[in-house]
């Protein structure tokens, strides 16, 4: 890639070409959905023109489904995605700068440059090379202003260690809860989806495919979307009515009320084959998946010692 940008410089006509490299690694708590959202706002999207103008929601629910499997978190259901940022500099072409000698205009072959470098060392016990020929240096480019690259942002302060052991994040899965529920709990938005599904070839379905998250509907532009003035909080209750349920039980689970428990995000799963008790009779069945992020904070690092585990959250019951 570095190669390819300086052989783009040259071919541009510009000479003593510099080329660097960023990596940065950024995670998306709402899943490839957010992944996706980034990338057509810088522009990423598909620049062919030959492309395929339409894309069925299979398409990209199986490549969201691919991209989670490979590139997810299995602590915080986020994914994370690499981005390459390279600065290209170039110099117009100056007769003050340094340039090749001519092909057949060296005085001096490699063979005895090597011997010289031989001899030096020799000389000085072995410990070091010192050119046996006096090598001018070539002359310095031309003072021109060098682009300047973007200031990275501010890094910001790592957090304290008592900050660190008074945190702990917890994801925890409720088998037979959909998120097609929860948008369409109390909410007409099925009916306003159907009507505009002409228009946007949007569907519930897509709305509430596994890897979707709360995060992420609740950043869509539904003025766009479903031509509705209805602010989410309105158009899907379900939404935030299950983020303050479930941060209500697990408080009054964990029984401790110096601690502070919330529901940072939730996505949609997939379908999983699991095997329950009503009282002693098994329930085999495929259920419907939802994956809670909970964040549970104390004001000390010994506040956490009393946290049950992931395990003792099966005892866990609640009836929605």
């Amino acid at each position: 890639m570095v190669r390819d940008g300086g052989n783009l410089l040259t071919r541009a006509g510009l000479a003593l070409p510099a080329v660097d490299q960023d990596d940065s690694v950024v995670r998306y708590a709402a899943g490839p959905a957010e992944v996706v959202e980034h990338l057509r706002a810088m522009g990423e999207s598909n620049a062919v023109q030959q492309r395929q103008r339409y894309l069925g929601k299979d398409v990209p629910l199986a490549a969201g489904a691919a991209y989670s499997n490979m590139f997810g978190s299995e602590v915080d259901g986020s994914v994370q995605a690499t981005y390459q940022v390279m600065y290209l500099a170039g110099w117009s072409p100056h007769e003050a700068q340094q340039q090749p000698a001519k092909r057949g205009s060296a005085t001096v072959s490699f063979q005895e440059l090597a011997t010289g470098l031989q001899d030096s060392g020799k000389a000085t016990g072995g410990s070091g090379a010192i050119a046996a020929f006096a090598l001018t240096p070539p002359p310095s480019p031309p003072l021109l202003a060098a682009p300047l690259r973007p200031v990275p942002p501010r890094a910001s302060a790592p957090p304290s260690p008592e900050t660190i052991g008074a945190l702990t994040s917890l994801r925890i899965t409720f088998f037979g809860l959909d998120l097609w529920s929860l948008c369409t709990w109390q909410s007409d938005v099925e009916a306003l989806v159907n009507e505009q599904r002409t228009r946007t070839n949007v569907s519930m379905a897509y709305l509430t495919a596994p890897g979707m998250c709360y995060s992420a509907l609740k950043a869509l532009n539904y003025t766009t979307l479903l031509n509705t003035s209805l602010p989410v909080e309105q158009l899907m209750p379900g939404l935030d009515y299950f983020v303050a349920d479930i941060t209500g039980v697990l408080r009054s689970y964990f029984t401790d009320e110096s601690l502070s428990v919330g529901a940072s995000d939730y996505c949609a799963g997939n379908r999983t084959d699991s095997t329950f008790y009503n009282s002693t009779t098994p329930v085999n069945g495929t259920w419907a998946t939802l994956h809670v992020m909970v964040t549970v904070s104390s004001p000390s690092p010994q506040g956490l010692t009393v946290l049950p585990t992931t395990m003792q959250l099966r005892n866990l019951q609640r009836n929605w």
